[in-house]
């Protein structure tokens, strides 16, 4: 029997096969590279697989979109690095990203504002690298003042 997370997984296959025009013959090609001859026959990890796969290659700018995500996630986590706060959950991330997006879901900020926010805080880190900079010079100044070398 198969689970609700099959059965929406399947339902989305098929979505995606009718979106993309795609052929019977062309499904069973992407089934038996599974070596199944039915998506019923599918865990519902391949299922999802498949249809990530699929979704790629039917909508490219949902990779496009995907790579823009990934470089909002490095550049904050890069500022928050350089801030001293190593270690900050995804959520928390991803939380910060929709701040500066002023949405409420992290996948529902368009691609204009992801490429600013990847400007704003590759900024950021410029600037939180300086400041650090200054910070270790001005106190390696005093401790040679004060003799503590």
């Amino acid at each position: 029997m198969l689970d609700k997370e099959q059965l929406r997984y399947i339902k989305r296959f098929k979505t995606l096969l009718n979106v993309g025009n795609i052929d019977r013959n062309a499904e069973l090609a992407m089934l038996s590279a599974y070596g199944v001859e039915s998506c019923k026959d599918m865990s519902a990890y391949e299922l999802l697989e498949l249809c990530n796969k699929l979704e790629l290659e039917i909508k490219p700018d949902v990779a496009k979109t995907d790579k823009l995500r990934k470089r909002v996630i490095a550049t904050i986590n890069g500022w928050l690095e350089k801030t001293g706060r190593k270690g900050m959950s995804l959520e928390y991330i991803k939380t910060i990203a929709c701040r500066a997006a002023e949405v409420n879901e992290f996948n529902r900020i368009n691609e204009s504002a992801l490429n600013s926010i990847i400007g704003e805080f590759a900024r950021k880190q410029k600037i939180a690298k300086t400041a650090k900079e200054i910070q270790d010079g001005i106190l390696g100044e005093m401790k040679a003042t004060a003799g503590l070398n």
